[in-house]
């Protein structure tokens, strides 16, 4: 799903606990694993030194990659990792409003 709530890709036909061996076995982690997704290029933030990844939001059981970010575990978490997660949260959700638009058409 990108910024503006459109589907990217769909994978049909798992449990949603699966989720984790879904993703691992489709062609989106395939493709990111040999680098032949076609990501757009990383791109610098005007009058700043901060180059913008292109990445995917995950929960929990996803894997952590150069192109996936996943909340920190609740074991180890400080001050600043708190922060990150409620901010990850808050990307996260943007898909499950898209997943709340789709099913309501």
């Amino acid at each position: 799903m990108d910024a503006n709530h459109k589907f990217v890709t769909v994978d049909v036909g798992a449990l949603g606990k699966q989720n984790d061996g879904v993703f691992r076995n489709s062609a989106v982690c395939q493709s990111l694993e040999t680098r032949s997704l076609q990501l757009p290029e990383d791109i610098d933030l005007p009058l700043s030194e901060i180059t913008l990844h292109h990445i995917f939001v995950g929960d929990e059981t996803y894997p952590i990659t150069t192109h996936i970010m996943k909340p920190y575990s609740r074991r180890t978490l400080d001050r600043s990792k708190a922060i990150f997660n409620c901010r990850l949260s808050r990307a996260r959700r943007v898909v499950e409003y898209a997943f709340g638009i789709f099913a309501s058409q």
